[in-house]
């Protein structure tokens, strides 16, 4: 039960740097013509993440939730990158202990809020929906039509296991066998893919950072549908302020260049140095590598 991971070291800045301690960016990609069963996905474009991590053990699934299934607020919103192709991709630790829904309590005993500090990521659950399913008149809750909803071959769970181990780690049906029409991977950046998590918390959509590693200028692309206080700040790994680039944000389509030189006009030394967006009193961040 494995879907294809991208993972790419990131680290959040929350009035300063905290270091992370998963291996990245992890990205789950979908092609639902591929879908098979009595639950998938037909015709549709838009999709939906729901899904849940395990923790606790080599073999938990489901402890820390994130997507409010049949909501359309944005929590595991996918981008479509293909005729036949969604892509989402976050950071594991970040997207599982911040988004994750802190009273996500199941029926069996799992759903324990969000991942703890220093916990091991071992599997994710997940299965995709359409924008939005109508309400059951009997369970009161959403319940999208069994061609709108994107399940296993038999409207079980898909499984992404063993992600703390990227060269074994694979995507399979509930029965244990192998799943192509979901994919993950790691990966080094997230170019043009939501990642389920900023364009919640801060709005910011549709990141793109190019090239990748850079040598003397490098591009942050972003959508702001909404302005609230935006900022783009580049640090160290210290966490020392090397740049500001926030007076070049406006509402809409945005392109920010950085040239590589700090507050004092200095070019900065080859290394890694860490992007900061906030936006909508929330931040998230990234790395960018200058050769």
């Amino acid at each position: 039960m494995k879907s294809l991971l991208v993972v790419f070291f990131a680290c959040i800045l929350c009035g300063g740097i905290s270091a992370q301690t998963n291996t990245g960016i992890l990205q789950i990609q979908i092609y639902p013509s591929q879908l098979s069963g009595t639950c998938v996905l037909a015709g549709v474009d838009t999709v939906y993440m729901h899904s849940g991590l395990g923790w606790s053990n080599p073999d938990s699934v489901w402890e820390s939730v994130v997507g409010d299934w049949g909501l359309p607020d944005g929590k595991g919103l996918m981008t479509q990158t293909g005729v036949d192709t969604f892509s989402i991709c976050f950071s594991v630790v970040d997207y599982y202990t911040q988004e994750a829904d802190p009273d996500s309590t199941h029926a069996g005993g799992v759903g324990y809020g969000p991942m703890p500090q220093g916990a091991t990521p071992y599997n994710i659950g997940m299965v995709f929906r359409t924008a939005s399913c109508p309400i059951s008149p009997t369970t009161l809750k959403p319940e999208c039509a069994a061609d709108k909803t994107g399940k296993d071959e038999t409207c079980n769970n898909i499984y992404l296991l063993g992600i703390n181990d990227p060269t074994t780690m694979s995507v399979q049906d509930n029965d244990g066998n192998p799943f192509p029409a979901v994919t993950g991977t790691y990966i080094t950046g997230c170019a043009g893919v939501n990642t389920g998590v900023e364009n919640v918390r801060t709005g910011i959509t549709n990141l793109m950072t190019y090239p990748a590693p850079f040598t003397d200028v490098v591009n942050m692309q972003f959508n702001l549908p909404i302005v609230s206080s935006p900022k783009a700040e580049i640090f160290d790994l210290l966490g020392q302020k090397v740049a500001d680039l926030s007076s070049a944000l406006h509402q809409g389509q945005n392109l920010v260049t950085w040239k590589g030189i700090d507050l004092n006009g200095t070019p900065v030394a080859p290394g890694i140095y860490l992007y900061k967006l906030t936006n909508n009193n929330a931040s998230f961040s990234g790395k960018l590598i200058k050769q």
